[in-house]
């Protein structure tokens, strides 16, 4: 029965009229919790990867809402990537495996998630390519965003820091700025 609880929940909603946006939202918020990932950080990435098109196709071949290449997508058993249930438990399983690889620093993992985990783990975040720092900083601003959108309900926060070299501390954002990074306690 756990294992029909989503699509019977999608059922419902798409009976009810609800739009695509908010089926997208209710998976993915499904697979973030299902994979240990926050939630906002999975909306973050549909976010800037496809603005919500479970149809998006990049000039690169990526498919769907997170935009899975056809080698992730086999990696992580995904055979549709148009599906938005699998689409997006490829994606959260994906996101889920780099954050485990990079001890939970979303900016490595989200930089992984553009260009490939092995561009990114012999430098770390040292990275230099300019598309990707400005990927992470696109959805460090989405996710700053979603984030805040949860934060008037909670007292505990954490503030995401690390990295030193130039293009890093660009990304790294601090408390009181108004482009920092603060979550609530939870991961």
């Amino acid at each position: 029965m756990k294992q029909l609880y989503p699509a019977l929940l999608i059922l419902a909603h798409t009976l009810s009229g609800q739009d695509t946006r908010e089926i997208a939202r209710r998976w993915a918020d499904f697979w973030a919790d299902r994979y240990g990932v926050q939630r906002e950080l999975i909306r973050a990435v549909i976010d800037v990867e496809s603005g919500w098109n479970p149809t998006a196709v990049s000039p690169k071949g990526a498919r769907g809402l997170m935009q899975l290449m056809p080698g992730t997508a086999r990696r992580f058993g995904v055979e549709d990537r148009f599906d938005i249930a699998q689409n997006t438990r490829g994606g959260a399983a994906y996101l889920a495996h780099l954050l485990g690889l990079f001890g939970g620093d979303w900016r490595l993992a989200v930089a992984a998630y553009y260009t490939g985990e092995n561009r990114i783990l012999p430098r770390g975040l040292a990275f230099t390519d300019r598309d990707v720092y400005r990927y992470v900083r696109a959805t460090g601003r989405v996710y700053l965003r979603l984030c805040r959108d949860i934060q008037a309900g909670t007292d505990q926060q954490e503030i995401i820091t690390g990295g030193s070299d130039a293009i890093s501390s660009q990304i790294v954002l601090r408390a009181g700025d108004s482009n920092g990074i603060v979550v609530p306690g939870r991961r």
